[in-house]
């Protein structure tokens, strides 16, 4: 199964960290992930996948789970991708500048999206501002949880 991770970067962050670590494993698991950057980063450890700038993404087959409202954002101009994955790691909604709510919902409640929140309090968030239906939380990348979503 193939499984591209789009992000800001690999660089130390939380993020980051648990996101290499669902890549790794999921190479031992005999899958095949790729991970997609926006910036160049030194990953904040050891990479057991291949890494590569996000516009590689633009033509990549399998599964695509997103991290940043940018990332989504890029993604969805993709034709790429049997299913697209918003995974809300980071309420970051709110150091954006002027009016935002219209650009960002049409991003949250597209029907080419599928939502999965880091917490129940994004979940929460979501459902009250945006008026969407969040299915799924998983905590942290946790494996077994974030497999099961996204080989459905």
């Amino acid at each position: 199964m193939n499984i591209g991770f789009l992000t800001e970067n690999i660089g130390a962050t939380q993020c980051s960290y648990f996101m290499i670590g669902f890549a790794n494993k999921a190479v031992e698991y005999g899958l095949s992930p790729v991970i997609f950057q926006r910036t160049l980063h030194q990953p904040c450890q050891q990479l057991l996948c291949p890494c590569m700038f996000i516009n590689e993404a633009w033509a990549y087959d399998g599964v695509m789970v997103a991290t940043s409202i940018g990332c989504i954002s890029q993604l969805l101009q993709f034709p790429s991708s049997n299913k697209k994955y918003y995974y809300v790691w980071d309420i970051g909604t709110s150091n954006l500048k002027g009016k935002v709510f219209g650009p960002l919902s049409k991003i949250i409640a597209n029907p080419d999206v599928e939502l999965i929140c880091r917490c129940s309090d994004h979940k929460a968030m979501l459902e009250n501002n945006y008026n969407v239906d969040v299915k799924h939380v998983v905590e942290n990348f946790r494996f077994e949880e974030l497999l099961e979503i996204i080989k459905q």
